[in-house]
């Protein structure tokens, strides 16, 4: 019952309904209209190497693409979700390279991960435990969506005479232009979340040495 509650309550965070419509739709630049992309599927095609497997391919080149795409897509965000639940779980941080004169093992949820659950009723008390089963939940959601993804995928170049990790590497390096943003974007939520708790983990040090300050 509570699972079935966490699962529902996740599909309808506009967070994660802004990332589903993401890895749903197609691209323009991974249409078979758009210009550049055509370029990407005659090179493909021109590693094929009879004739008559190249005819009528275009849109299964596309339809592995696209698979490709989400696949990274999915990555991505899963990356960042994984950055989440090991900050909420006092591992964030590895001991073993960096010294500090303050605890780095804090469990210490990022306000990202706070804000989406706002309309529930946190306290301290359990704070932990909704936001760690809340992002555990994203995390299998794109674990299944990922097995998903690369199922598809293995089944359509399995399917695709000629297909060659020459195509695949051809896609990666014509995606990597645009998926750039977003991986920035990405890493710099990373190295803010890094920096945000270093500061609370200070924070949280001083507070335990200095009870009554405030």
């Amino acid at each position: 019952m509570e699972e079935n509650i966490r699962l529902k309550e996740l599909n309808q965070s506009s967070t994660m309904k802004n990332i589903q419509e993401e890895i749903k739709k197609i691209p323009q630049y991974l249409t078979l209209e758009n210009k550049s992309f055509q370029i990407v599927i005659d090179q493909a095609l021109s590693m094929i190497i009879t004739m008559k497997t190249r005819n009528n391919q275009r849109k299964k080149l596309q339809d592995i693409a696209l698979s490709v795409y989400k696949m990274k897509l999915i990555l991505m965000y899963r990356r960042l979700w994984t950055i989440y639940l090991k900050s909420g779980m006092g591992q964030l941080i590895n001991q073993s390279k960096i010294q500090c004169n303050y605890p780095i093992d804090v469990k210490i949820w990022p306000e990202e991960v706070k804000n989406i659950l706002s309309s529930r009723e946190i306290n301290k008390k359990n704070e932990h435990k909704i936001c760690s089963q809340f992002v555990k939940c994203y995390l299998r959601k794109f674990n299944d969506q990922l097995e998903q993804y690369h199922m598809k995928w293995h089944k359509e170049t399995d399917h695709f005479h000629g297909y060659t990790y020459q195509i695949l590497q051809l896609f990666e390096n014509y995606m990597k232009q645009y998926l750039r943003p977003l991986c920035l974007k990405i890493e710099h939520k990373i190295e803010v979340l890094h920096y945000d708790y270093h500061i609370q983990a200070i924070k949280h040090e001083y507070n335990r040495h200095n009870p009554n300050e405030y």
